[in-house]
């Protein structure tokens, strides 16, 4: 699998378990050793290689970005979010209050959250409510 998306993607380097690589139109995240998640394009994958599952439905994306940022995000995950302890790139499977979230890091103040859209919601409010301190601006993406 590795060597399909390399070359599909021109990706230079392997992508190692919880990391990712960030590219001009997508990204590609290594979540666990056999899954991969693929943002921001798709890509047909043979049959023979594994399954590729449609998820945009599924998940809704919240974009966290800002010096406080990792201190936002740290109010409500169980992660040290610092950057030598969560590099650029890094990503991972945890929860907010009860809810699984997946965590990448985009860069050193950019964080993106895909949460069960069910969910989507309450945890939306959760972090407004949090970022009250910190002073925050709504962005469309």
């Amino acid at each position: 699998m590795k060597n399909f998306f390399s070359e599909k993607l021109d990706i230079q380097k392997d992508i190692d378990f919880n990391l990712g690589e960030v590219l001009t139109n997508n990204s590609l995240w290594r979540l666990e050793p056999l899954k991969w998640w693929l943002v921001g394009s798709n890509i047909d994958v043979p049959e023979n290689l594994g399954t590729s599952l449609e998820l945009s439905h599924a998940f809704t994306s919240i974009v966290i970005d800002g010096e406080k940022s990792e201190h936002l995000l740290n109010r409500h995950l169980p992660l040290d979010l610092r950057v030598d302890n969560f590099p650029i790139n890094s990503s991972s499977s945890s929860a907010i209050h009860h809810v699984s979230v997946k965590l990448f890091r985009y860069s050193k103040s950019e964080f993106r959250i895909f949460i069960p859209r069910g969910f989507a919601l309450s945890i939306w409010e959760i972090l407004l409510e949090s970022a009250a301190q910190f002073g925050f601006e709504i962005k469309d993406s």
